[in-house]
């Protein structure tokens, strides 16, 4: 899935998220970040704008992505994430 994401809240890049769970991401970019750099991604977990969530680069592997951690997540943005990867979980594959 599409996401905006970025070094702070602005979120500036657009990437693929290409496999995910309520822990964290993996995100495919070009873009490379060094492991501990904190990043924002923003989410859209339920109807309404965006939502923010922040994580922590555990690892990066050059030109292809990012390895990332949630970071802080309230026990209702756990719930939100785990309906999301139910969701695609259960979504026809192409």
């Amino acid at each position: 899935m599409a996401v905006d994401w970025g070094l702070d809240d602005n979120c500036i890049w657009q990437d693929r998220i290409t496999s995910f769970s309520v822990g964290g991401c993996f995100l495919q970019t070009p873009r490379g970040v060094k492991a501990g750099r904190k990043v924002s991604l923003r989410l859209f977990l339920a109807t309404g704008p965006g939502r923010i969530l922040h994580g922590e680069v555990r690892y990066c592997m050059e030109r292809v992505g990012l390895g990332v951690e949630f970071l802080d997540l309230m026990e209702r943005e756990k719930d939100q994430l785990a309906e999301l990867v139910e969701f695609y979980r259960d979504a026809p594959q192409p």
